[in-house]
């Protein structure tokens, strides 16, 4: 987090929500890996490639709301987004069981690791995501 963070303030990104949509796609990686069942040093790699993908999407995100909700309407906008990002969690715990016991564990794994590379840059999909610009500080 603090390399990918670093790495950022150094960087002037035009687009930077697009980058961290694309970033967050790195999340996939250790699923892959693990659907994969490749070498458990190559599942800390990409656990650690990951990680720097969920920094550079997280701040991605955080700066986007800054710099386009105004101060007093900021919690409102999460209030209602939050209870939203966290109902795919249960939705999630209670499927996945079932699933594995009629296509294997390994098989389901993978297919989460492609589903979440999908639902990562579906938002992409909107222009107004795709072209948000970003307010790049003065130096």
């Amino acid at each position: 987090m603090l390399l990918s963070s670093s790495l950022l303030r150094r960087l002037t990104i035009r687009r930077f929500l697009v980058w961290g949509q694309l970033a967050l796609t790195l999340n996939a990686l250790p699923l892959l890996a693990l659907g994969a069942r490749l070498p458990v040093l190559r599942l800390v790699a990409a656990s650690f490639v990951a990680g720097a993908g969920s920094s550079v999407s997280a701040i991605a995100w955080d700066t986007s709301l800054q710099e386009r909700i105004p101060t007093g309407g900021l919690v409102p906008g999460l209030r209602v987004r939050r209870p939203f990002a966290y109902l795919a969690i249960p939705v999630g715990l209670l499927t996945v069981g079932p699933l594995s016991q009629g296509f294997g564990p390994y098989a389901v794994i993978t297919v989460s690791g492609l589903l979440f590379v999908v639902i990562a840059v579906l938002p992409l999909a909107v222009p107004a995501v795709r072209e948000l610009p970003h307010t790049a500080p003065e130096r």
